[in-house]
């Protein structure tokens, strides 16, 4: 039996005419001789011919949903499919923002093509407050991964993801300075030590916690005593791994071993196992004591205690990563206010800016990096082996630049 043709025909170079081509219907296309230019005219070739009726009585796919139909079953989907919430939250925004007009949401899926994205793009473009450049592209990307869901589950016709890949990332100050973010870098150690007094007994652990292991705020709060082994005859599970893991002593010294229930990788398979080293343990170590099994190790609770007396709010049974961020926001705000009040504002340098608990991970990453080799670091904060992520946390790469530029002359 013959094979059948290919629906998406590779992009070829024609040597005879030197030019890019691609065999459609038994025919030679000759598409130019820049290759980006050529890309783009395959998927509009391959798109149109993937929109024309077939003869087959089997469809392409199936019914004409709307947008909004379509849109809601890829958002059933993917809240059971991915365990980061930040993942889950990108993805609601940008369904919002793909159904939040009236006749969009109303229209075939099947005429969703490129011209639909760019006017989405355009309307978070002018939002106001502007949204950052990158999550604007964000946004979009999570878009053409629903389309790309919507023709596997043959939800939309094929020609839907060729017409949305078609549609270029934004690229920098396109959308203005507005859109452009600075990129999160380390908080200076100084800062963060004038913040700590200011900051409930259980946030300051907190922090110094992060600070010493570099597990990622999301990763802290959800700590619970079952996911710690602080002997080596103490295992705990790690999730997407059949097997479980115990404190080891190494040179000597016994490094404990968390292994949260949820992380960044989890949905991709990835596990994680957090090593605490005697520093971090001794900041641990009380909360631990106090702990059921199945106790989160840091709770509100304490933290508030005496604060409000009777009408002290109901709070819950951990931080979340917000209410973690908002406490440090409290307590920057708190250590603001005493040193205007107490008259002895001299300089507006003294006045402490507003950070947030993600920076000391990068700061943690820094600090490693200069200590020992760049895969350990990396394996410290959670990357897999040989990843480049690394280079996002370590800002002295400048630094050290400048000196193999002094050393060679």
């Amino acid at each position: 039996m013959p094979r059948p043709r290919s629906q998406t025909p590779p992009l070829r170079w024609f040597e005879a005419k030197q030019q890019y081509c691609i065999y459609l219907n038994r025919k030679r296309r000759l598409l130019g001789t820049d290759k980006k230019a050529a890309e783009a005219e395959r998927l509009r070739l391959i798109g149109q011919q993937l929109a024309r009726p077939k003869s087959s009585t089997v469809p392409s796919f199936s019914g004409e949903l709307s947008v909004i139909e379509a849109f809601e079953r890829y958002r059933a989907y993917a809240e059971k499919r991915y365990a980061d919430s930040r993942a889950r939250h990108r993805i609601r925004q940008a369904i919002g923002a793909a159904i939040a007009d009236d006749k969009r949401a109303a229209m075939p899926i099947s005429q969703f093509d490129r011209a639909v994205l760019l006017e989405i793009r355009d309307e978070l473009t002018a939002r106001q407050p502007a949204l950052s450049r990158r999550y604007i592209n964000n946004l979009a990307t999570a878009v053409k991964t629903a389309i790309s869901w919507m023709v596997d589950r043959r939800i939309a016709p094929p020609a839907v993801l060729y017409e949305v890949r078609a549609l270029k990332q934004l690229i920098y100050l396109e959308c203005g300075a507005d859109a452009e973010r600075p990129k999160v870098q380390s908080v200076d150690p100084a800062i963060v030590a004038r913040t700590l007094p200011f900051c409930p007994p259980t946030v300051q652990a907190m922090v110094r916690l992060q600070q010493l292991t570099g597990m990622r705020p999301g990763e802290l709060v959800i700590m619970r005593r079952c996911d710690v082994s602080t002997s080596p005859t103490q295992r705990v599970d790690v999730p997407c791994l059949d097997a479980t893991v115990a404190a080891e002593e190494i040179d000597g010294v016994l490094i404990w071993r968390y292994a949260p229930s949820q992380h960044k990788g989890i949905w991709r398979g990835k596990y994680r196992v957090i090593p605490i080293g005697p520093e971090a343990q001794a900041v641990l170590a009380p909360f631990l004591l106090r702990r059921e099994p199945d106790e989160y190790v840091f709770q509100p609770m304490e933290s508030m205690k005496g604060e409000r007396g009777k009408n002290m709010i109901r709070v819950g049974q951990r931080y979340k990563v917000r209410s973690y961020y908002e406490a440090i926001d409290r307590a920057v705000a708190r250590h603001n206010r005493k040193l205007r009040d107490s008259g002895r504002l001299l300089f507006f340098a003294e006045i402490l800016p507003n950070w947030f608990p993600y920076r000391l991970r990068h700061s943690l990453g820094t600090a490693a990096a200069g200590k020992i080799d760049s895969d350990a670091a990396g394996l410290l904060l959670g990357h897999s082996p040989g990843s480049r992520a690394l280079n996002i946390y370590v800002e002295d790469s400048l630094r050290k630049a400048a000196e193999a530029a002094r050393k060679i002359g």
